[in-house]
């Protein structure tokens, strides 16, 4: 059982460190260790500025050794629209991304929504409610937000939207 836990969360979110399963899974680093030496070669492990990453070279998780470095994706800054239980915030405790100046707090300080994240800033908060073939999307963006940068939270929710197969509703928040 060990060994599948292991095996199934390296694969699934590597490249990861071994503290990263321990408080995702509330394991001990020993058995963390003990699940990747039942693991056996199925796994690589690679360092990265000083930290032991592991991860399924199958799966993509690193670029390989001959593929060139894509390179950045264009002027469009990435945006995820991460949600309230999303792996890259829960699960890899380095990974951190601040609160732009003036981050804004939905109404009543609403703990049930998601984080807008632009870079590597956490830039405004954000929700969805689903309907029969529509999909109402809420965001609060920061006042400081460039134009730029909100274009692009709009691009990104109008894709939520086309990877749902639905209609877009856009709910006005009044940032």
């Amino acid at each position: 059982m060990l060994a599948e836990l292991t095996w199934r969360f390296f694969s699934g979110h590597g490249p990861a460190e071994v503290e990263d399963l321990a408080r995702w899974a509330t394991l001990t680093l020993a058995q963390v260790r003990a699940g990747l030496e039942l693991v056996g070669g199925r796994l690589e492990r690679v360092v990265v500025e000083g930290r032991e990453l592991w991860y399924d070279p199958a799966r993509g998780g690193l670029l390989r050794r001959d593929e060139p470095d894509p390179g950045p994706a264009g002027d469009q800054p990435s945006v995820v629209l991460a949600p309230l239980f999303d792996e890259v915030t829960l699960s890899h405790r380095r990974l951190t991304f601040g609160l732009v100046v003036g981050h804004p707090r939905p109404p009543g300080h609403d703990a049930f929504t998601g984080r807008v994240l632009v870079g590597t800033e956490d830039v405004g908060a954000w929700r969805r409610t689903l309907r029969s073939r529509s999909v109402a999307v809420e965001t609060w963006l920061a006042p400081s937000l460039p134009e730029r940068a909100r274009a692009a939270v709009a691009a990104a929710v109008q894709g939520f939207a086309a990877f749902l197969d639905r209609d877009l509703q856009v709910v006005p928040t009044g940032t």
